[in-house]
Parts: structure tokens; sequence; C-alpha cells
């Protein structure tokens, strides 16, 4: 049987045995004490198995499974499918799809307590994270109660030990001469009335280190550029006057997405130290910087910031960054009038070459129309007659299909295992025989009780139901409803992306394709 191998470790569980080049070849050698010959592998390096919409190694396994690539799929145990309520979930769409699990855990999607010890290590999963999480919550606040540092980057700070002889253990915060200079020009600039745009382009073309430069990241924005945001960050961080404040946000993880979200915490729940040897700016200089922010937040809130079909959905083709609406339709008009690259209009041409500006009234035109063209009555109404002339040509004038009941499938993948097992010399024919006449017999009945007419699918009201949908979709992506057209066209348009990048002569050159 073919068989693929998945790998996963979580940033927590790194370290030379469990990383992802041990489990694989501890996988390979399980492989070959099974008989099965490995087709492919798949790993998620550093990520954890909370959620799957964030694991890209995961999906792809998933992607696969759906094509019916391979018939087993192999692991070191069954925590490095998922952790937590998903994994039951997984793997009932992992038996859907008739491919076995196998773990060298002993976990076998075959054996008759599989699916209680998945609940179990769900439940169990659950529980450890959710410990676990109010475990470091308490130490940390325990922390930041005694003024210590309780993790993450400052820029214009480095950590230091609180006792040299335990260099890892607690740690506090020092001021950094090199970085802190350049808070303090960040400071004075901005309350000269010099714009956060014009200081970050200076800071670029100068190639001073921005607050992300010693990041270790390894997609896009590795350079470690200064944008925009960093200023509003910097600008407003109270470190900078001595006021530490912890527990300001707190963070959650979104169960599908795997992704942190930020969420304000009430000013009960804040931990607040006032500690004058971090001050790197003046308290006067603090406050004109915010009487200005102040001011700026007022004015910008006074203008609606309306919500674009496109926003966020068109990637930059230089790198890699979103492109959002940016400029303004004239004097007096509200909205934006184009699409532009924020790492270029957060950062200037040092953090992005592509200065593309694309309109938006053109960037929706191209990208919409093909997708009503597409939608249109003539086009539906023709996909709907096919389907039905197809459906009638191969059943003989019916226009109705029957779906494949729990039982078929059920003595389908059973009868599928059996022919497996012989195909790879587990078991021989004859020994197989009983089972294999058992099953079919099983899926005759299955199939006579389908025939009382409960499981026919009318292909006719399924030809008006998506007309219906199709009608939907158009008015959505043709309408003033901008919500409901941002929705349509990630439907129609899911796991792609639009990317703009410099053309010839100064023009936009924007293709789709798949992420």
């Amino acid at each position: 049987m073919r068989a693929a191998i998945y790998a996963r470790v979580s940033k927590d569980d790194e370290g030379k045995s469990d990383s992802v080049p041990v489990q694989l070849a501890e996988c390979r050698a399980f492989a070959a004490r099974q008989g099965l010959t490995v087709v492919a592998d798949f790993s998620d390096d550093g990520i954890s198995g909370y959620a799957r919409g964030n694991r890209p190694g995961f999906l792809s396994l998933m992607q696969a499974v759906a094509a019916r690539e391979f018939d087993v799929i192999l692991f070191r145990d069954v925590d490095r499918l998922a952790r937590g309520p998903d994994l039951p979930v997984i793997c009932r769409e992992v038996e859907f799809a008739q491919v076995i699990l196998l773990g060298m855990d002993k976990t076998d999607s075959r054996d008759a307590s599989f699916r209680m010890r998945v609940g179990l290590s769900a439940i169990m999963s659950s529980e450890m994270i959710d410990k676990v999480r109010v475990l470091t919550r308490l130490a940390l606040r325990a922390r930041a109660k005694d003024g210590h540092h309780t993790g993450g980057r400052a820029f214009g700070y480095r950590s230091m030990p609180v006792d040299p002889a335990k260099p890892d253990q607690r740690k506090r915060l020092v001021i950094d001469d090199v970085s802190a200079a350049v808070v303090r020009e960040i400071f004075a600039r901005y309350s000269r009335g010099e714009t956060m745009k014009a200081i970050v382009e200076d800071l670029n073309a100068r190639r001073v280190p921005s607050a992300g430069a010693a990041w270790k990241r390894e997609a896009r924005r590795s350079d470690g550029r200064w944008l925009v945001s960093a200023m509003h960050a910097i600008l407003h961080n109270e470190t900078y006057v001595g006021r530490v404040i912890y527990g300001r946000r707190q963070f959650v993880k979104h169960p599908t997405t795997g992704k942190r979200v930020a969420r304000e915490a009430p000013p009960s729940e804040w931990i607040v130290n006032d500690m004058p040897e971090l001050a790197i700016v003046e308290r006067e200089l603090w406050d004109r910087v915010q009487a200005r922010l102040g001011v700026n937040v007022g004015a910008a809130q006074s203008r609606a910031k309306p919500t674009y079909v496109l926003s966020g959905l068109l990637i930059c083709g230089e790198c890699g960054g979103k492109m959002t609406a940016t400029g303004t339709k004239g004097k007096g008009a509200t909205g934006a009038s184009k699409y532009h690259c924020s790492t270029n209009h957060g950062g200037g041409k040092s953090a992005c070459p592509n200065t593309v500006s694309v309109p938006i009234e053109l960037a929706e035109r191209l990208i919409l129309e093909p997708m009503l063209k597409r939608l249109s009555p003539q086009v539906t109404d023709a996909a709907a007659a096919a389907a039905l002339k197809k459906v009638k040509g191969g059943s003989k004038g019916a226009t109705a299909a029957r779906h494949v009941t729990p039982e078929i499938a059920k003595a389908n993948a059973k009868i599928a295992d059996l022919d497996r097992l012989v195909a790879a010399g587990v078991l021989s024919s004859a020994e197989a025989g009983p089972a294999l006449a058992r099953a079919r017999a099983a899926r005759e009945a299955a199939e006579r009780a389908a025939n009382d007419g409960s499981s026919v699918v009318d292909m006719t009201k399924l030809a008006e139901d998506f007309r219906g949908w199709a009608g939907m979709l158009r008015r959505a992506l043709g309408g003033a409803d901008v919500a409901q057209a941002r929705a349509g066209r990630g439907r129609r348009c899911a796991g792609g992306r639009s990317t703009a990048t410099n053309g010839r002569e100064d023009h936009a050159t924007a293709a789709y394709g798949a992420r």
C-alpha cells in the first residue's frame, strides 16, 4: 500500500529528538517494517497543532487525501496530526476518504477503539493547553508585579538577567544606547512637524536598522525596513517615558486559522509600574508628541473610511504585501481613489520599489467583470442544461442521482481495505474470501435499501438551486453592498490572489493565480 508521512513540531517542542527530520526518518523505518511504500511526506516546522488553517504542510496533506494519492497516513503519534477539538474532525475526514491513519504510538483507524482513543486524546490535549495557558499567564503577571521583563522585544532596550549567576531565569530591561538614539530622533522630528512617512523614508534611505530588523522573519519584510506602522507603535509606547504597562492586551488564538488575535483588556487588569530608569525621552517632549497625535487622530476619525471590494485582496508582485486603498477622490470628496502597495505607501521606495497605483474603478472593472460574465444567466442556464443532459444520457432518461449512503460507503471501504491487504500479500485470497463475501453482501443489501426513493436527489431541483445561487452571487458582486461583494469575490476566488507589479513604461501588470 502507498503511504504518506506527516511530521510536525511546535516551537515549544523543538529539540533534536522531536525535530521534523527525526520524525520523518522514524516513520520511514516504521513504514519499511509494515511493508508500506512511502510516496510522499508532509511537514510543518515550528507550528502549533491547535489549528489547521496556519499549517501549509497539513493543508497540502488534506488536499492529497481528497485526491486519494495514497492509502495510509503515517505519523509518530496522533498529537502530530492535531491537538484539541479539531483532532476527531480531521480523523473523520480522513476516514471518509477511505485513507488509513497509522501511528507509531499504536494508533490505527481500523481498530474498534480508535474513535474513543482519538476523543480522549483531544480532551486531554485541550485540558493541557488550557492549563499551560493559565499557568503561563499567572507566572508572567507575577514577573510584571516584580518589575521584571515579561518577554518580547522592545526597541530601544535590551534584556539582562536579574541574577548574572542565573542567565536563563528572570530578566530586566536596560536602555540600549544605539537604538535609544533612534527613538529620541523619531520623537524629536515628529514633534517638530515632520510626518511619519517622511521620517520612515529617511530612515530607510539611511539604512537605519528598524525595530524588526533583528526578528527571525522568513517571509516578506525580512529585510527589516521601517514602516509607518512602526512609527505609530513607537510614538504611543509609554515605556519611553518610564511607564511600563503589562496586560493592556491579551492574545488568543483563532480556532481555525491559528493566528493570534489581540483583545483589549479593561484597565482594572493592567499592571502599571513607574520605572524612571527606563525613560528614553523627556516628559515634555512626550507631551508635545501626544498632543500632535491627538489632533491627527481626531482628524482621521472625522473622515469615514469606507471598505472597498478588493481591499487587501490585491497582492504586490514585488514584495508580497497587500495593495490597499489610498489617496482621495478630490477636494471635498470622501473615500480613496486607487490601490497602492501598503509596504511602499508606508515605507517608501527603499522598503518596496513598486510605485504602481491602480485606479479603484479600473481594478474592480477588470477583475469583477469577467466573473460577472461567467455568472450571466446565459452561461449558468447552459451549464445547468448540460449537466441535466449528461445525467439523462447516463441513466436512460432519469433526472435523478443517488447518494452513496453511509452503509454503502462503509461496505465499499471494507472491500477496498481487504483488496489492498490481498494485493500487499498480508492476506491470501482464501483468507480474505469470507470477509469479502460478507462485505459485498452488505453492500448489495444497502443498495437495495436505497431503492425506496428516500435517497434520491432531484437533479432538476439542483439545477434550479444552482441558477439561484449564481444569481445571488451575480447581484452581490455587481451591487452596492461592499461586504456582500467582498464575500462573493472571496467565494469565487477562494485560495487565489491577484498580483500587481511594475510593468513596462510604468504600466501595472496584474495576474490572477493560485496561492
